[in-house]
C-alpha cells in the first residue's frame, strides 16, 4: 500500500472548522493525521468530524477506550457527528505549545456500504489534572454514501499551529488521485 498527499488543513485562530472538499474518489482508503489545539478556553476543546455535510442525529456510531495513566475508561454514544470523547486536542488554557495528535483510517470511503473508522489519538498536557489522555476510537457513519467531503470542528476556533493532512492510500505506487 502506498500513501499520497491529497491536501492540507491548518487553523488559523479564527475559524472552528476545517474542511476537505472533492476528495478524490480514486483511493481504496483515506488516513487524515491530525495535529490540533483548540482555542476554546480550557484545557482541552473538542473535536468533532462529519462526512459530506451530514449532521443527522444518530447517524454516527462512536466507541471509545481511553486511559489517563492510572485509569482506563469506555464510552459509547450515538451521535450527529464523529467525536473523540475524552481524547481531545489541547485547549487555550493547557500549557503552551501542547497539541492533540490523532491518525484517522476511513476504510472502503468510497464503498456502497455504511463507513467504518478508525483513530487513535492522544494528548500530554503535562498536569496532574487528568486530562493526559490516550484512546483509540472507532465507529460507523450509517451511510452508503461515498465521502467526498470532511470537516473537522471545534468549539470556537482551531489554533494558530494546528495541521491537518488528508491521504489516499492505493495498492498503485504511481497513482496519486489528487
Amino acid at each position: 500500500m502506498t500513501m499520497h498527499w491529497i491536501a492540507t488543513g491548518t487553523g488559523n485562530g479564527s475559524s472552528p472548522a476545517i474542511d476537505f472538499q472533492n476528495i478524490p474518489q480514486t483511493f481504496s482508503h483515506l488516513r487524515l493525521h491530525v495535529y490540533a489545539r483548540s482555542a476554546y478556553a480550557g484545557t482541552t476543546g473538542s473535536l468533532g468530524l462529519y462526512f459530506n455535510n451530514d449532521t443527522t442525529s444518530g447517524t454516527y456510531f462512536i466507541h471509545n477506550v481511553y486511559g489517563d495513566g492510572s485509569t482506563v475508561y469506555q464510552a459509547g454514544t450515538v451521535n450527529n457527528q464523529f467525536t473523540t470523547y475524552n481524547v481531545r486536542p489541547s485547549g487555550s488554557t493547557a500549557l503552551s505549545n501542547t497539541f492533540g495528535c490523532f491518525i484517522y483510517d476511513f476504510l472502503d470511503y468510497t464503498a456502497a456500504k455504511n463507513k467504518n473508522i478508525q483513530c487513535i489519538g492522544g494528548l500530554d498536557n503535562n498536569t496532574t489534572t487528568g486530562v493526559n489522555t490516550v484512546g483509540t476510537i472507532s465507529g460507523t457513519w450509517n451511510s452508503t454514501s461515498a465521502i467526498n467531503r470532511l470537516t473537522l470542528t471545534t468549539e470556537t476556533a482551531w489554533a494558530s499551529g494546528t495541521r491537518m493532512d488528508l491521504y489516499g492510500i492505493t495498492s498503485n505506487p504511481i497513482a496519486t488521485g489528487a
